[in-house]
This record gives structure tokens, sequence and C-alpha cells, in this order.
């Protein structure tokens, strides 16, 4: 059996892919940096959708803070996609999101 641990920083929105270095489970969770606006109330909507060999599993909250994910079971080479969207004016500037997120695997 093997563990595997995995950090990266992501910025802006878009998609993040993983794929699986060996049978077993995975588990994702993340720390958002989202933009906020004291003068006129304008709330990021930023949306965390992943998904595993293109079937989503996970939906976050829209505006939330983070996501963790419970383990999933994957085959070696499934693919992941952690992909973050929004709508809001306030979330469009390249960069200005920043992403925090952590891979845990075993097999």
């Amino acid at each position: 059996m093997s563990n595997f641990n995995q950090n990266v920083e992501f910025a802006g929105l878009g998609t993040f892919n993983y794929q699986a270095i060996v049978a077993g489970s995975v588990s994702f969770s993340g720390k958002i940096q989202r933009p906020r606006s004291l003068e006129t109330g304008l709330e990021s909507e930023l949306l965390v959708t992943i998904s595993q060999n293109g079937t989503p599993f996970y939906i976050g909250i829209a505006g939330a803070d983070g996501f963790n994910t419970s383990m999933v079971a994957c085959a070696i080479n499934d693919l992941f996609a952690i992909v973050l969207t929004s709508s809001a004016p306030i979330d469009q500037p390249p960069n200005l999101i920043k992403t925090s997120i952590s891979i845990d695997q075993e097999g």
C-alpha cells in the first residue's frame, strides 16, 4: 500500500487536472482566496466542480472559501478535473482568485 500527497497552487478561473498514479482512493481539499468588495457589496460566485473521467462527483456551494471531498475509489490513470467557474464580474480578472489544493491518494 502506498500513500501519496501533493499540494498545488492554482491561480484564476479554469481547470486543474490530476491523473491518478495508482489504483485505490483519492480525496481533494482546497482553500480559496476569492475577491470581496466592501465598496460595491459584490460577492464572489465562484463555484468548484470536481469530476472523475468526465463525471461530476462534487459540486460546491457558490462563493465558498474552500472545498473538501471524501475518499473516492479510483483506477490507475483515472483523470480528475477540478473546475473553478463564475459568471460574476468580480471573479473575472486574470489570476485574482488563488486556490491551494491538497490531493491525498492511497493505493
